[in-house]
């Protein structure tokens, strides 16, 4: 039931917050509004039967000439004021230039027509057009309109004649002009068959503005829902002149195509804003205008969408207005014959007798036709309102007006509405006794008289003229002037009072003698106002009562009947802030009234007593709340662990009170009454234990970090009902019990795993950790509690332990990783065997292993590496070969042995150095014989006598040796001899030659400075002094020599002699560019590559140099060398590269358990035989702080009291904090710990 209950009271939320109250929008404002208004559709339910013109004139004199309408939800401000109507039309036209949106004819012209324009898009395209309405284009398009003002007359006059007179459908007439004007001026192009009602352009046009469905509720719809309606219309197009509408657009679309074709333009409104195109086209702005941005970028104004929209503009603006205009205009001159011809008259004079053409110039000297046109406006408007927007906030007269806010101008401000069908009645004939007429200014029209004139005072002259010349006599009927009969002079014969009567209505009257013609003219003779009137105050003294929870803006008391000269108004007090009745109980204040006479302003002073009563405005209070407890998990039940009071705030007249628990997810506590006490009736409660027992462990208590939070409500009683007020926010609170659950140690460790079987490869290092072990150890227990230790049972290597648990403790869940100690015991090619192990986990004493310690059985495969490299049993290799040996003759076999199996001991053998390609090696049994060298022989001893070859043999793991067949000498530390002797030799082909063939020799370079010479003519190389080793960085000697036969230009060879002094053994790689040093982020992603490192071999190839990670240790700032854990299983390196990187699951950077700092040390191994693996290099790697780990308070749980009295700002409890991240001076987060509190209650 409660749930249909929320489902009601939201649902009516929703009702009144979406169809009600936009309905009181006008009250903010203190505008009046017109009473009626529906939700949804406002005011606008049955407009389609009103009469909106009556309708408008009636609200008018009801609500007065301001009043708020609603038109579906959106307010309308209804506007009949005329200086308002000045400001929103004139002075202040910038800010209200927006109108609604209308129904568009076609998706593709939307908001291009002018009058749908909005912003700065309508004042570009306004200042396109306005060139079109100048003087001098006005005066081109009256010729082309006297043209077709004539053409109707002419069949007027056509039909008079023939009939003597006749009676013309008047509204047929004047539309039919005013479409052959549209079309001439706006397109060029004639209307043909004018005259034929069943004329294609006459039909459409009827068609286009029938409002047929402007008489239905579809209205309504159109009004709301304008986007909806051009949807449906799309589907519709019969509907509302749509389709009709669509001709005339098509039609344009035509025209504009046939002048762009032709390329001549003439002065048509078409023919101006094709001119405005290409102007921009040509351009790229237009003169004179301002331009259309968006983002920077100019957009093109004048689209041939544009074009065509603004000459429609002119039909669906221009046709109904104009045609309207000219039939009501005609209507009333046909009424009212003394007017016709006094109009006539008047056209008569400017156009001396018909003699003049009627031009430009000539009708704008006509001031009678200018008053008959805009009398026929005011009687008759041809449209309900005209309507803008407010493109600001703004304030329009005393009323504050939003952005957006419509306004609208009611045009039947002064008449009642008569039908617009009439009938013309066209006389010819002569001899008529014309009426007379009064002559402008002399009328009557807009007079006034101060209501302090005094009685006798002439006040007007009445004067007129009669086209006969006859005498005229004067008559007025009203009871406060007479007017006198043959001169027209008015006198003021009653005594005026603007109060009592503001407005004199007179019908004035002038007849002519002995014609008898009569003319009369109502006239509204307005009295102006005096200051003669003291304001005051009624019904004195005031005095009013209020309660203290008034709303702000609520309206405390009205001033009634202050009157003025004005008539009578009424002011109003409202609340301006909020009331408290135990802060002050009344206030007296001053009332002022006064006049606006901007002369003598006159006022009167009063004063109103307020009192202020008391309410039930104070919810229930806890006192000291929020509460706090500590509580052991498994307390007993009915244990009191919390007792509290609570009362009524109100303590003048204190309710009853229903005290509950309102949350307690899992039902531990209930709630004693302890008794109640004073006259405040404060109550005293115990929170009590029931027999079901908190556990720490539960998963709610444990995702709070062993918290648990209560909800204890306390609701004030009706008094009458006995039930507690649940729905008010004012008699109810709400405060939280934050219990904090110890913990107890009642939790035994467990794996996450019973076994793992892993895979490793015989060539892991020493203190590596064994690669795909996902183990983990857990206790559920807190802080102490969750302590255990971790052991490795291998009963086996119990001695020589081959493997070790890291860590040896652990706390809460922990990764557990199994070392390698000794990988000696790991070799494949000894050892092929798997070792099986347990690792325990166990709470107590370590070394006691109790029953109930979790365990996880662990198996290692030990798996063949490529471990050896291929060995040759001889160092150097040296040939003789015959130069007669023809291609594929074999040469040798050399073979190497591996000591791996399968793929790792498979060998293939190749050959490479200077002169290679002339022999081939058979890859798999190593021999080598002599290749095919295409024409003529691979061998030709005076060509090449001898080939420093490299014969290598390579493994299946990549891992390789090299046999050298080249020249190099070994001699003993200090010699001064080489034994046996050494001589190169250099041949020549020239040998016949005596000078070309005879070959000399020399050293190019000698690094031991002098200690060897060759002879010229031998080529015998000899010492010439003792030679050490200690002369150079690794003993060996590379010395150039150079071979020159006598030509010329002489030709020469190079080749050179390594000499090795005092070492058999080889050498050690030496580490490049040392120390290394970098530093990375504690949360570095893993694979994040640290730096590489370099070696380089004395006597062997570098790129045979592989590298390996001996150790990495932890290092604290302070110098104290994290000895309980390895952080090997951060990084990996790459054996052929050297660079250093972070493991794929980095999980041993946390600088504050793994240190600050970390030494790596990395072994280089040579690729000779034996290997020589001595050199290492220690890398220090920085670990940088991120802010990773949360501040925690230095005590566990703060209480604190404060006087429910205390003033604001008042400090009642200090707290301090600690954040692991803001010791390192490294640190990049900010050196502050902010407290924030969340308020719970």
């Amino acid at each position: 039931m409660i749930w249909w209950t929320l489902f009601v009271l939201v649902l009516a939320w929703f009702l009144k917050r979406t169809f009600f109250d936009p309905l009181k929008f006008w009250d903010q404002f203190g505008v009046k509004t017109k009473p009626g208004a529906l939700p949804i559709v406002g005011h606008l339910w049955g407009i389609w039967k009103k009469h909106v013109f009556k309708e408008d004139l009636e609200d008018i004199q009801k609500l007065g000439k301001i009043f708020g309408i609603y038109e579906g939800n959106r307010p309308i401000l209804v506007v009949a004021d005329r200086e308002i109507i000045k400001e929103l039309m004139i002075t202040r036209f910038d800010q209200f230039t927006d109108r609604r949106d209308f129904l568009e004819p076609e998706p593709k012209y939307r908001r291009k027509i002018l009058f749908l324009l909005h912003g700065q898009e309508w004042r570009i395209m306004r200042n396109v057009s306005s060139p079109f309405f100048s003087t001098g284009k006005i005066k081109q398009m009256s010729q082309v309109m006297t043209s077709c003002v004539d053409e109707v007359m002419q069949r007027i006059m056509t039909m008079a004649k023939e009939k003597g007179h006749t009676e013309v459908e008047l509204k047929f007439t004047t539309m039919t002009l005013t479409i052959d004007v549209i079309l001439r001026c706006v397109y060029g192009i004639a209307v043909p068959d004018l005259e034929n009602p069943d004329s294609e352009l006459i039909v459409q046009a009827k068609k286009a503005f029938a409002t047929d469905e402007l008489s239905s509720p579809f209205v309504m719809i159109l009004l709301l829902y304008p986007g909806l309606v051009a949807k449906v219309l799309s589907f519709f197009p019969s509907m509302l002149g749509m389709e009709s509408l669509r001709f005339f657009i098509h039609m344009g679309e035509k025209v504009m195509k046939q002048r762009e074709s032709k390329g001549q333009l003439g002065n048509e409104f078409m023919d101006l804003l094709l001119k405005a195109q290409r102007q921009e086209k040509t351009t790229g702005t237009l003169e004179k205008h301002a331009t259309n941005t968006t983002g920077g970028i100019t957009e093109p104004v004048m689209t041939e969408e544009m074009i065509v929209a603004q000459c429609i503009q002119f039909l669906l603006a221009g046709f109904e207005t104009t045609s309207s205009l000219l039939t009501t205009a005609m209507y009333s001159l046909t009424i009212n014959p003394e007017l016709q011809e006094k109009l006539f008259q008047e056209l008569t004079e400017k156009t001396k007798g018909g003699e003049k053409p009627i031009e430009h110039e000539t009708l704008a000297e006509c001031e009678y036709l200018d008053h008959v046109i805009k009398e026929s406006l005011r009687l008759y408007p041809p449209v309900v309102r005209v309507e803008r927007r407010a493109v600001t906030d703004t304030k329009l007269g005393d009323v504050l007006t939003p952005k957006l806010l419509r306004f609208a101008i009611a045009t039947m401000l002064h008449r009642a509405v008569v039908p617009l069908l009439a009938v013309f009645v066209v006389t010819c004939g002569q001899g008529v006794n014309r009426a007379p007429f009064f002559i402008q200014n002399h009328d009557m029209e807009k007079f006034s008289l101060r209501e302090d004139t005094p009685v006798g005072s002439i006040v007007y002259t009445l004067e007129g003229s009669d086209p006969e010349g006859e005498e005229l006599h004067y008559s007025i009927s009203s009871d406060y002037f007479s007017v006198d009969r043959r001169s027209g002079v008015v006198t003021l014969v009653e005594p005026l009072d603007r109060e009592t009567e503001d407005m004199i209505e007179v019908i004035i009257s002038i007849t002519d003698s002995p014609g008898g013609n009569v003319v009369s003219l109502r006239r509204e003779v307005a009295i102006r106002d005096v200051n003669d009137f003291v304001p005051k105050f009624l019904d004195l003294p005031y005095v009013v009562t209020i309660p203290e929870d008034t709303s702000l803006g609520s309206v405390v008391f009205n001033v009634h009947r202050a009157a003025s000269s004005d008539g009578k108004y009424t002011g109003y007090i409202a609340l301006k802030k909020t009331l408290d009745y135990e802060s002050r109980t009344s206030y007296t204040l001053p009332l002022l009234v006064q006049d606006q006479s901007p002369s003598r302003p006159l006022s009167a002073v009063a004063s109103v007593l307020i009192l202020v009563s008391d309410v039930q405005d104070q919810p229930p209070l806890f006192f000291n709340s929020p509460y706090s407890i500590v509580l052991s998990e498994g307390t007993p039940a009915d244990s009191t662990v919390l007792s509290f009071r609570v009362g009524d705030g109100d303590f003048g007249a204190p309710r009853p009170l229903q005290v509950s628990i309102t949350s307690d997810p899992l039902s531990h506590f209930d709630l004693v009454s302890l008794g109640t006490r004073g006259e405040n009736e404060v109550m005293t409660m115990a929170l009590v234990t029931k027999g079901k027992g908190l556990d720490r462990e539960n998963p709610l208590i444990l995702r709070k970090g062993g918290l648990y939070i209560l909800e204890l409500t306390a609701a004030e009683v009706n008094p009458r009902t006995g039930q507690p007020f649940r729905d008010d926010p004012r008699a109810v609170t709400t405060t939280q019990v934050t219990v904090v659950v110890q913990d107890v140690d009642d939790q035994v460790p467990h794996f996450n795993i019973e076994e793992a079987v892993l895979r490793v490869t015989e060539d892991i290092v020493r203190g590596a950790a064994l690669p795909g072990l996902n183990l983990i150890a857990m206790d559920e227990d807190s802080r102490e509690n969750a302590q255990f230790h971790l052991e490795l049972l291998d009963p086996r290597n119990s001695q020589h332990p081959v493997f070790e648990v890291d860590p040896k403790q652990g706390t809460g869940t922990t990764p557990v990783s199994i070392r390698v100690m000794d990988p000696s015991q790991l070799d494949y090619e000894k050892n092929p065997g798997d070792f099986e192990f347990e690792v325990v986990a166990y709470r107590g004493g370590e070394g006691s292993i109790p029953s109930d310690a979790a365990r996880c059985r662990i198996r290692v495969v030990i798996q063949d590496a490529n471990d050896n490299r291929p060995q040759f049993q001889w160092e150097h290799f040296k040939v003789l070969i015959s130069e007669k040996l023809k291609p594929g003759d074999s040469i040798d076999i050399l073979n190497a042995t591996d000591r791996d199996h399968g793929v790792f001991g498979q060998i293939r053998y190749s050959l490479r150095g200077f002169g290679s390609e002339r022999f081939h090696v058979d890859p798999l049994t190593g021999e080598i014989s002599v290749a095919d060298c295409g024409h003529g022989r691979c061998l030709d001893a005076e060509r090449e006598r001898e080939y420093s070859l490299a014969f290598e043999a390579t493994d299946g793991g990549g891992l390789s040796s090299v046999l050298n067949l080249n020249i190099q000498r070994r001699i003993p530390e200090g010699a001064t001899e080489l034994v046996p002797p050494l001589r190169v030799l250099a041949t020549d082909a020239d040998v016949t030659k005596e000078d070309n063939g005879r070959v000399r020799y020399s050293i190019v370079s000698d690094p031991t400075e002098g200690a060897v010479q060759i002879d010229p003519s031998t080529g015998e190389v000899t010492l010439t002094r003792a030679l050490h080793s200690n002369e150079s960085e690794t003993g060996r000697f590379r010395i150039l020599l150079l071979a020159q036969d006598g030509g010329n230009p002489a030709l020469a060879d190079k080749a050179t002699l390594h000499l090795t002094v005092g070492r058999d053994d080889n050498d050690r790689p030496i580490f490049l560019g040392t120390p290394y040093e970098t530093s990375v982020y504690e949360d570095a992603p893993g694979e994040t590559t640290l730096l590489r490192v370099s070696a380089h071999d004395p006597d062997g190839d570098d790129a045979s140099i592989r590298f390996q990670l001996a150790s990495a240790i932890g290092v604290l700032d302070e110098g104290e060398e994290q000895t309980t854990s390895s952080t090997l299983d951060s990084f990996r390196l790459n054996r052929n590269t050297g660079v250093l990187s972070l493991a794929p699951s980095n999980g041993l950077l946390d600088r504050d358990k793994f240190g600050t700092k970390h030494s790596i040390v990395v072994v280089a191994i040579d690729g000779e035989n034996p290997p020589q693996t001595a050199s290492t290099t220690v890398t220090q790697l920085h670990v940088l702080d991120v802010n990773d780990k949360p501040p925690s308070f230095v005590e566990r749980n703060y209480v604190a009291y404060v006087q429910e009295t205390a003033d604001p700002g008042t400090p009642f409890l200090t707290l301090a904090a600690t954040d692991p991240d803001l010791s390192s001076s490294r640190s990049r987060i900010p050196i502050s710990v902010p407290f924030v509190l969340y308020a719970q209650s």
